[in-house]
């Protein structure tokens, strides 16, 4: 079975609820800083994220919606609540903005 990971990318300024934070990256750190220890030089680079616990793909866990004892955290849910199967369809040749459906004659897609 091949996996097809659908999560949202992570980078600066992904595009967020309005009422949430935006996504922030910036550099820490950019190698310019030398440390010395143990006669020994090195540098680094870090970058610092800031970012909404609603950023990118999101999943609110029972427990934020379901008052009940008992109801789960997102590390309670089971991972076979996170997939499932799917199919890939090539659209590359239908124009933007056009609805499509499936041909039931088996003639493959109709554009629109």
């Amino acid at each position: 079975m091949e996996f097809v990971d659908l999560s949202r990318e992570l980078f600066h300024r992904t595009p967020a609820p309005p009422s949430h934070p935006p996504v922030i990256i910036t550099v820490w750190d950019d190698q310019e800083t030398k440390y010395t220890e143990d006669n020994m030089t090195s540098s680094w680079k870090m970058l610092s994220i800031s970012f909404s616990d609603h950023s990118s793909t999101h999943v609110d866990a029972p427990v934020h919606f379901d008052g009940r004892p008992g109801a789960m955290s997102i590390d309670q849910v089971p991972l076979k609540n996170f997939y499932t199967s799917g199919i890939c369809l090539d659209l590359s040749r239908v124009p933007l903005k056009h609805a499509i459906m499936v041909n039931r004659d088996g003639g493959g897609i109709e554009k629109f």
